[in-house]
Formats: C-alpha cells, structure tokens, sequence
C-alpha cells in the first residue's frame, strides 16, 4: 500500500551533480533537489527508480546524509509494476511522455507522475511540452513549474500545439493534461549565512585578496559567463560606470562564474575595458567549492540582468537574498516573482519587440537549423532591453545608502528563509503528491486497463509480420537435428559461449535452455503447444524465446515449414 505523498526519485547521478565539465542551471537545480528530499523528507523507506549500475553512487549519497541502506530500494527500470508502491515517480525535468508511455503497460492509474521544467527555449525542451497533449498522461500527473511566467510560457505552447491538433484532426475538446502547480525551486538557506563577525573576516579577505579598497561599493555576479546565453553584460557595465561618475565613489563588480572558452572571456575583458573603464572588474572561479560559499560576503549589492529566453527560475538573486544581500534584477521570469521590489531589492523594467516582428524570424531560422540554439537565444537576446536608466538610479541608491541596502538584505533573508528554503519547499511537493494521490484514486475504476506500451513502439514481430515468410504457431512440431540429447546439450554448450549469439541481455539463463532440450524424445517431434505446457512454472516469454533460439542456431527444426 503507497504511502499519500511519498514518490519514487528517478534517479540519474549525472543529473544531479555539479561535478561536471558542462554545468547548467538544472544540475545546480536538481543536486540541490536531492540533497533536500533526502533531508527532509519525512519517509523512513526511501524508494528510487533507475539503472542497477547506479547503486554505487546512491549508497554513497545515502551514507553521505546517514540515511539507513536497510531502509531504501532501488527499483530498476523496466520493472515500473513496483512503483505502484510508493505511488509517484518524480522526473528532474519535463519528460513526462515518456514515462507515462512505459506506465501504459501497466495501467494509467497504475501511478502518478511528477515533473520539473528547467529551460523552456530549446527544441527538447518545447517537444516534451507538445507531447503533453499526446501521451497517456492524466490529471492525477503534474508538471511543476517553477514560476508564473513559466506556467504562462507552458499554457501557450500547450494552446497553441491545441489549435493545431484541432485542426488536423478536427476535434473540439483538448485531451485531458497534467497538472500544471507554481512551486519554486527551493536552496539551502544556512549555506549562506554568516554572522557579522564571520561577515567582516570573509569580507577583508577578499578585499585584500582581490585589491578592492575600503570605500569601494561592491556588486556581485554569480553565474554563468555567457553573454549570449545568460545574461548580456551591457546593462550591467553600463549602469556601474554611470553610477559610478554620478555617485563620484568607486565601484568594483565581482563576476564568480566560469567561461565557456577563451573566446568569450576575451569578449568580456574587452567589454569590461570599453563600457566601464572606471569600474574595477575582477573575476573568480564560481565553480570553486570554497568560493562558492564565501564571494557573497564580498560584495555590498548584489546584480544579475537576465535577458535570456533560456532563464525560467533564477537561484541566485534567492542565495543572495539569503546571504542578507540587497540585489538589483531584471523584471524577468522567475525573478518577477522572487524578488519584491523596493522590499528585498530592485527590479529593472524589460523590453523586448511584440509578437510576429524580427524575433519570429528568429524561431524561424532555428526551427529550420539555419541557427543553431546558442545563435537562436543569443539572437532573441540582443532584441531585449534591460532600462539602462533605472538600473542607473538604482544603482546610485544602493551605493549611497548602506542603511537601505541592510534593510532590503535584512528582508531578503527572511523571504529566502521561510519562502525557498527546501524546508519549505519540499512540503508543497508532498501536499503535491498527496493530491495527485487522491485524484487517481478517484479515477481508478475508469482507467483500470492496461495497454500496450508506446503505439510506435509494438511488439517487432507485430510491427514487422510481413517480413518473415510466416511466424510460429502452436500446433508447429520441432525436433531434435542432431541424434541425441547429450551430443545437443554438447553443442549447446559450445555455441551458447559464441559473441555473435550471447549478446542480448534478455537470453534466458541456461537452465532453461537445458530443460527444454530434455523434453525432446530423441527421433520424436513435440507440438510447441505441448513443450509449452510442460514448462508451465516458466515464463512462456522466455520458452519461446528459448525455443527460437535454438531454431536459429538449428539445434531444433520444424517438421514443416
């Protein structure tokens, strides 16, 4: 019997670890995610989905936050008939087609699934959303979205899939969709608390590190440095420099992030140069463990001007809010809702072109490979306007008021604590769950039935029966070709040990092989129907698996073909 509100964790160690060449959002996203559930979540059996050979890295994830290997299971794929206990599979992204095509073997009520959207601008990323309205999925399964702009983005490709769909197929009524709840990607809020004293040591020392005088006003960036695919630093530049001549104070920026190449850095040395000549810029490491924890308690404001379609959700105005800084944002996705203006910061007006002028031809020629993703988003990027003028003036406001900039970082750690903190997070995931749960119960006795899995993906003897002269049939007798058994259980020996035909991992083990060959009677023939029978205890999957083996390799023959 499931437990309301526990899920299965589909678990891919890769996706949740930061240790990796190519670092993106998600995967800052989703190790956070994991490393919370196991946490917080207040199951004492702990259940996962995935591949066997993943075992090594969940015991050690496990062993890593003392949870007991007595009291978890690894359910491996291909056996989803054993996540009706917990009840729920959880995806860390939005590929709920997927999953919902294996559960149809097993029936739609069989259990719920549990999605995340991450970006939202790439092609995969836009076909699992279409496939929303084409797989087996049901109300009693959600897709998490983890903003409002991101539920809006979701609803409009989903309509505008529809209409399609609607015309091709002439229908009037939408399929039955997913759940589509706002919950927010949550952090560990105590990783970036220091106290005063801690505060001041951290801070002295990277100012000495870093040669940042005592008067300087610092901003923080936390990211990736990526003009074309983060965030593009004009605004930024732009707005340091003219606040710092206006303000006539200095002005040092930190950009903690990491460079795709040397390419890029150059680009943003040269931007640095020639936009902000009196602003001191300096760069670390942002991938640096230790960096990472202490680069907050450098810098008096935090900034960060997303003008990318690829931003959803936005972690790090929330990490800065929790390390107590003030930030200055970007009226942009998922920081609309973050961050409260003139409470726990600044948010800075956007522009970008309307509907159906040069930003379609930018979806056009990607859609058509003319551009690939990075030009496609970078493209769309230099169409939108971060309002230099009112990052200015904010700008100027944090570096001469110190006393506002420790009200609104005051007020950003009481928001990040009890609003994106995981411990408040994860509840809303199992309130989620215990919902969905009760949704599929109701609708159990509807969608009872079980169902082949993926339409294109039948069984290859259905799918292909005109390749073959014909297929197999009950009343076919086989024989023995060679004159006795033990000269057959020889031979089998010797080919069962050939590359060209152990390879597939689906074989049935020896044994089998061995007892189907003892029930020949030599010089005899037996009715396939009858050697079937005498092995009723078995899987008859695997006895005609066996039995078409042993054709194949010609041990047996037909009578008749």
């Amino acid at each position: 019997m499931s437990t309301p509100g526990n899920a299965a964790i589909y678990y891919l160690s890769g996706e949740y670890s930061t240790q990796r060449k190519q670092l993106m959002g998600r995967h800052a996203a989703n190790e956070s995610f994991i490393h919370a559930w196991l946490k917080h979540a207040p199951f004492g059996d702990l259940s996962f989905y995935g591949r066997s050979n993943e075992q090594d890295a969940l015991k050690s994830l496990l062993s890593e936050h003392k949870r007991s290997l007595k009291n978890y299971q690894l359910i491996p794929q291909g056996q989803e008939n054993r996540l009706k206990d917990p009840g729920c599979l959880y995806i860390p992204d939005p590929n709920l087609a997927q999953h919902a095509w294996h559960r149809r073997t097993h029936g739609a009520h069989h259990y719920s699934l549990s999605g995340v959207t991450h970006t939202l601008s790439s092609k995969g990323a836009q076909d699992l959303i279409g496939a929303l309205l084409t797989a087996p999925v049901y109300p009693w399964d959600a897709l998490v979205c983890t903003s409002k702009a991101v539920k809006a983005s979701v609803l409009t490709s989903i309509e505008s899939y529809g209409e399609y769909l609607r015309e091709r197929f002439t229908i009037n009524h939408m399929p039955q969709l997913p759940q589509l709840p706002v919950i927010p990607l949550g952090i560990h809020s105590n990783q970036y608390h220091a106290d005063e004293e801690k505060k001041t040591m951290l801070r002295n020392k990277w100012h000495e590190r870093l040669q940042i005088d005592k008067d300087t006003t610092v901003f923080l960036f936390v990211g990736r440095l990526s003009f074309h695919a983060k965030a593009n630093p004009i605004a930024m530049l732009k707005s340091l420099e003219q606040s710092s001549r206006a303000s006539k104070k200095k002005v040092c920026l930190i950009q903690s992030g990491w460079f795709a190449n040397e390419k890029v850095k150059e680009a943003y040395e040269k931007a640095n140069h020639s936009i902000a000549p009196n602003v001191q810029c300096v760069y670390v490491d942002g991938r640096n463990a230790q960096i990472k924890e202490e680069i907050w308690h450098a810098a008096d404001v935090f900034m960060s001007l997303s003008d990318n379609i690829q931003e959803t959700f936005g972690l790090t105005p929330i990490e800065a809010m929790a390390a107590s800084l003030p930030v200055i944002v970007s009226d942009w996705d998922g920081y609309k809702d973050t961050v409260r203006h003139g409470i726990d910061g600044l948010r800075i007006p956007t522009l970008t072109p309307p509907p159906g002028l040069n930003t379609y031809d930018a979806a056009y020629r990607f859609d058509r490979d003319i551009d690939n993703y990075d030009f496609y988003i970078g493209s769309v990027s230099l169409d939108t306007t971060v309002h230099i003028p009112s990052c200015t003036k904010a700008c100027i406001q944090m570096i001469n008021s110190p006393s506002l900039r420790k009200k609104m970082g005051q007020q950003g750690r009481e928001r990040a604590v009890h609003n994106y903190d995981w411990q408040a997070v994860i509840p809303q995931y199992l309130k989620l769950w215990q919902n969905l749960a009760q949704i599929r119960q109701h609708h159990q006795d509807i969608f009872s039935h079980k169902k082949a899995a993926h339409p294109l993906r039948q069984d290859p003897a259905l799918t292909f029966a005109a390749w073959p002269t014909r297929t197999l049939s009950l009343n076919d007798f086989f024989s023995l070709t060679l004159s006795n058994k033990h000269d057959t259980l020889k031979k089998f020996e010797e080919l069962y040990e050939q590359p060209i035909l152990n390879y597939a991992h689906d074989l049935p083990h020896k044994q089998l092989f061995h007892k189907v060959i003892d029930s020949f009677n030599e010089g005899s023939a037996i009715e396939f129907k009858a050697l079937l029978g005498k092995h009723a205890k078995e899987s008859h999957h695997m006895v005609i698996k066996g039995v078409s083996w042993l054709l194949k390799v010609g041990l047996i023959d037909m009578n008749e073909l």
